[in-house]
C-alpha cells in the first residue's frame, strides 16, 4: 500500500512541473509590413518550459529553424513566446513544430499545428 501511495505522490508531483505550449495568436501580415508572418504560443502547462526551438516542417519533410523574437531561455506558466515565419504569402498553410522540455528535463514534448497566414 506504502508503495502505491508513494508512487502516486511523486506522480502528481512531477505534474506540477510539466509544461504545455498551445497556439495562441497568428498575428496578421498587415502588422509586420507584409514581409513574415508573426505567430506566438501560451504556456498553459503548471512549470516552465524550457530548451525549446520552432521549426516549419517543409513539403519534403525537412526542417527550417525559426527565429523567435526573444532571447529568453523559458516560458513561465502563462507566459507568451513569438517566432516569425519569413517569406510568408497571404492564405498559405504552414506546418509548425514546437519542442520543449519541462525543467526536469527528463522528457522532450513536441507541439506541431498547422498556422494559417492571414
Amino acid at each position: 500500500m506504502w508503495k502505491v501511495t508513494k508512487e502516486v505522490a511523486v506522480s502528481a508531483e512531477a505534474l506540477k512541473t510539466i509544461a504545455k505550449l498551445v497556439m495562441d495568436v497568428v498575428q496578421p501580415m498587415s502588422n509586420t509590413g507584409g514581409t513574415f508572418s508573426r505567430f506566438c504560443v501560451r504556456n498553459i502547462g503548471y512549470g516552465y518550459a524550457l530548451n525549446f526551438e520552432a521549426n516549419e516542417v517543409l513539403k519534403d519533410a525537412t526542417r527550417s529553424k525559426l527565429e523567435p523574437i526573444h532571447e529568453r531561455g523559458y516560458i513561465e506558466v502563462g507566459g507568451l513566446y513569438y517566432w516569425d515565419i519569413p517569406n510568408a504569402m497571404l492564405g498559405q498553410k504552414r506546418n509548425i513544430e514546437i519542442k520543449y522540455s519541462d525543467i526536469r528535463e527528463m522528457q522532450v514534448h513536441k507541439y506541431a499545428t498547422q498556422i494559417t497566414i492571414i
